[in-house]
């Protein structure tokens, strides 16, 4: 059985890329989206581009999920 994959959400942020960190100090295996991927582990994810979601969430078990920037109500985006 292979390692859980998590995907940290806005992973290139503070709260993010905190999380991504210890995730991956801990040895867990981490993919970090965000709107402008940076690095090898890092993938494209944009809550406002629906067709982002799909390579994002490919072999994920888990997900660190923070909302939309600026977004007062998240449900209607999030939840989809």
């Amino acid at each position: 059985m292979s390692e859980p994959t998590i995907l940290v959400t806005g992973g290139t942020g503070t709260t993010g890329s905190r999380v991504a960190a210890g995730l991956e100090a801990a040895g867990t295996t981490v993919r970090i989206a965000s709107r402008n991927p940076q690095g090898d582990k890092h993938i494209r994810f944009d809550w406002q581009d629906p067709e982002t979601y799909g390579p994002a969430l490919a072999g994920v078990d888990s997900i660190y999920l923070l909302p939309p920037v600026g977004t007062t109500d998240p449900a209607p985006i999030v939840a989809p």
